[in-house]
């Protein structure tokens, strides 16, 4: 009778499958690791948003050319923004010109309006102080125009549209003083009564799904003169501070420490957030709270500001420069990795291991429609292939298999027994995986393990005893190859171990 020998695999497995505050299930991604084609841009893409089968981008860059075409290649000209199909990745015909940087896009509930903030004050030679709407039906600028003083950085829209949220660095805004944040109608552009003020710029602006909040991040103390640090609710009628338990989740701004929210997505039920810290050690992760009243679910304290935060399926997508997340019983020093996926229950990292370069920090800002996820920012090049400015990860089928294990070390410890030992080998969108032996070239497996979790930052060594029909003196090889625990996918076999004599 075989024994599954599986010495030290087994130990390893029950240990990575089973960490400490992460469920014994697997986490698989919910896109893939491997990028899907889109155009390019000639500088840095700082908002986007998914709408009627479109994806906007809006940044800095001047030009936008096909994927795969080096710079300077089969430029076309796009001011400051962009649209691209959300299946294929083609440029669309939609071009405006904007004369400064576009900052942010919010799409509207029902996808028929793109909100547009920045620096900008003209668009298409139109006066449009940093905020514009489209028609995506149409791509045409809409008549909608009301006026902000300074820079906007985050807006919100109400789930029936009525209401457009806005945020950013102004003190006036249609004439009238209002301190860092505002509300408009938005078909005629007129201020609401919402009346909220921060002390300080403020970067991302949210709205519950039921319209029950407004969820504000920034670099502010004060929200409405009361502490709320970088992060708070705000009632959607008034603009009055709601009960919020996470008002220093965000440590307090010290000569030391400079944290600060850059980005802020939602769910059904919880609100993220994404900070970036200034000073050795300053919070620089992630964290999630309950929408009703702030409550904190958990915190990620991975190292390397966190620039963009987005919700796909069951997982929360980051763009940062993390370098270690030992705080969290992850990955400890490494070479940054921009790209991350959490779970939204633990907030632990997740398997999902693609990577931008940073120019400098690389993710600005990420965007889904729920199913793909875009990330744009200032990298050149996306899992070592060129590609600036933007890219795309679409949900499965996964077309990448696992890589191919390394080849297997084969002794024979005793009579009648080859002992087979290998590395973990890696798959950037799951990680866990079963291996399967195969015995001198043969085309059927002699052994299934069971699953194997192994990430970049563990690589567990597999065992396997073969002590079945070995005839001692006799000589064999031995291949292994590597299949998705949860999926089809499989590596190509293993180069053959080298000759091993059973032992008599």
């Amino acid at each position: 009778m075989r024994k599954l020998g599986v010495l030290l695999a087994l130990s390893l497995v029950a240990v990575l499958l089973v960490l400490p505050g992460q469920p014994a299930v697997a986490l698989q991604a919910s896109v893939v690791a491997n990028t899907s084609p889109i155009w390019q841009t000639n500088n840095i893409v700082w908002g986007m948003a998914a709408a009627n089968g479109a994806l906007y981008a809006g940044g800095d860059f001047t030009s936008v050319r096909p994927p795969g075409a080096a710079s300077g290649t089969g430029e076309v000209a796009r001011s400051r923004v962009a649209a691209f199909d959300a299946s294929t990745g083609d440029l669309l015909p939609f071009s405006h010109t904007f004369d400064n940087r576009v900052a942010v896009i919010t799409a509207s509930p029902d996808g028929a309006t793109i909100y547009v903030g920045g620096d900008f004050t003209t668009v298409d030679g139109v006066s449009r102080p940093r905020l514009a709407a489209f028609d995506t039906a149409t791509g045409a600028l809409k008549s909608w125009n009301p006026k902000s003083w300074a820079p906007v950085r985050g807006i919100g829209v109400a789930p029936d549209g009525a209401t457009v949220y806005v945020g950013g660095q102004f003190l006036t805004f249609n004439g009238v003083s209002k301190t860092r944040l505002a509300a408009v109608n938005n078909t005629t552009g007129a201020l609401t009564a919402w009346a909220a003020a921060a002390d300080a710029p403020v970067t991302s602006v949210a709205v519950a799904p039921d319209g029950s909040r407004v969820f504000v991040g920034g670099y502010f103390s004060n929200l409405n003169g009361e502490p709320r640090r970088a992060t708070g609710s705000l009632d959607p009628v008034d603009g009055s501070n709601e009960p919020w338990a996470s008002a220093n989740v965000v440590p307090a701004r010290t000569t030391s420490c400079d944290s600060n929210v850059k980005d802020i997505a939602v769910d059904a039920s919880n609100v993220y957030f994404a900070a970036e810290g200034n000073g050795g050690g300053c919070f620089d992760g992630t964290f999630a709270a309950r929408q009703s009243d702030g409550t904190l679910i958990w915190r990620n304290n991975c190292l390397g500001a966190t620039q963009s935060v987005e919700v796909v399926g069951e997982m929360l997508y980051k763009g940062s420069h993390a370098h270690n997340c030992s705080a969290n019983g992850d990955f400890g020093e490494v070479s940054p990795k921009h790209l991350l996926v959490e779970d939204l229950a633990t907030g632990r990292i997740g398997p999902w291991f693609p990577n931008t370069d940073g120019q400098p920090l690389g993710p600005r800002t990420s965007a889904t429609d729920g199913t793909q996820l875009w990330v744009g920012g200032d990298f050149t090049t996306v899992n070592n292939q060129p590609q600036q400015g933007i890219t795309r990860f679409r949900a499965s089928p996964d077309p990448d298999n696992p890589n191919r294990p390394a080849t297997p070390t084969a002794t024979s410890p005793n009579s009648g027994r080859v002992r087979l030992t290998w590395p973990a080998t890696l798959d950037d969108d799951d990680w866990d995986l079963v291996y399967r032996v195969y015995r001198d070239g043969g085309t059927t497996p002699i052994y299934t393990s069971p699953p194997v979790r192994s990430t970049f930052w563990i690589r567990p060594t597999v065992t396997f005893n073969d002590d079945t029909g070995l005839v001692p003196g006799s000589t064999h090889t031995y291949q292994v190859d590597a299949k998705e625990a949860f999926g089809s996918n499989v590596s190509g076999k293993s180069s053959p171990s080298a000759p091993v004599t059973v032992r008599s």
